[in-house]
Order: C-alpha cells, then structure tokens, then sequence
C-alpha cells in the first residue's frame, strides 16, 4: 500500500512540474520583460530557470525515494537523483523560457509598432465598428472580424489588446473550486470586462510608448 501511494505521489508531482514547465516561463517573463524591457527579460529567462532547478531537486528528492521503495534497492541513494533532476529541470526550462521570451518579444513590438495605425482604423471606422454605440466592446470586434473585413490584422491587434487600449466598463465573476491538501475549497474570482472609447485611441500610442520605452 505504501508502495502505490509513493508512486502516485511520484505520477502527480512529475504532471505539476510539466504544468510548471509550460506556465512558469509566461508568468515569470511577460510582466518582466513588458515593464523593464529585454535586458530585464533575460534575467527571468535565467531565474525562471533557477527557480524550476529548485523544484526539480524536489522531485528527484521524491522520485528517489520512489524508486528506491518500489523496488527495495537504496544502495543508490538520493543524490544521483537529486542531481540528475535538478540539472534536467534546469536545462529544459531555460531552453522553453528562451523560446517563450522570442515570442513575447515578437509580440511586445509588434502591438507598439502597429499601435498608431489600430488608432487610426479604429477611430475612422469607429461608427462602423460600434453600430451606433459610444464604446467598442469585444463583440463588436469579434463581429467585425467575422463579417469578413479586410483589416483583420489591425482588428485582432484591437481585440488582443483592448485592456491595454481600453479601460474597465464592468466585471463579471465566475465560480469554481480548488483542492486544498483533500479538501475542495469554493473559489470566486472577479474579471474585468473592457471597452475602447474614441479618447482612449487617441491616447493608444502615446500610452503604449511611454510603456514599452525601453523596447
């Protein structure tokens, strides 16, 4: 019995570090890279990279006593497995970091590079787009798009971006649960809902400019 439940803790603890191998490089690096540019950017490539190596001598700490329980052989000891995961974890992230931040940065520049002609289509056709409304809002892009317009570049630009373009017009929340140790516990979380106004595109790329001046 001791057995199976180390092995399952074994199973769980390597599906959390490949979640932690997909999701840690955009949560450590994006904020980084937006506010302190591509110099700071590198720096999280690195840490985000220290900070799975620490992670990944915890599982080899584990998966070593895994191993050893299982098959009823610990001549081996922990440290070749500590080592070994610590420098698999380390290397690997820092190569899916590496990968993440090129697109981040892609993405960085491009929305302040095509920033001045998003305001600019969106208040020439702002009638358009809204139907009469004061506020554009994210149905009245996605509508847009699936109506077949031509400038679907510039309109996935205003709808991948409208927190940044917009302001906060309402929130909604949803409900779910967490598991805390075996105990599930209800969450609520409130998001906010954007909508794009004509004063807010004519201040886009001075705003967008003055936060990615670094880059």
């Amino acid at each position: 019995m001791v057995t199976v439940l180390m092995v399952i803790a074994g199973v769980l603890a390597v599906g959390l570090g490949v979640f932690s191998f997909i999701f840690a490089p955009q949560m450590f690096i994006r904020d980084i890279g937006k506010n302190r540019g591509p110099e700071s950017m590198r720096w999280g490539i690195f840490w985000s990279a220290v900070a799975l190596a620490v992670l990944g001598a915890f599982y080899g700490f584990l998966g070593s006593i895994v191993f050893s329980v299982a098959t009823d052989n610990f001549s081996m000891g922990l440290l070749p497995g500590i080592i070994g995961t610590t420098i698999a974890f380390f290397v690997i992230e820092l190569a899916i970091a590496a990968w993440s931040a090129k697109g981040i940065a892609a993405d960085i520049r491009l929305q302040r590079n095509m920033a001045p002609a998003v305001a600019e289509y969106a208040l020439t056709r702002f009638s358009d787009i809204v139907d009469g409304g004061d506020v554009i809002k994210q149905e009245h892009i996605t509508a847009a798009l699936n109506g077949g317009n031509s400038n679907t570049e510039l309109l996935a630009q205003l709808q991948a971006h409208i927190d940044d373009i917009g302001h906060v017009i309402g929130t909604y929340t949803t409900h779910g649960v967490i598991m805390a140790g075996s105990v599930m516990v209800p969450t609520t979380t409130t998001h906010n809902i954007y909508g794009i106004s004509k004063a807010d595109l004519q201040s886009y790329p001075e705003r967008i400019s003055a936060i990615y001046s670094r880059w």
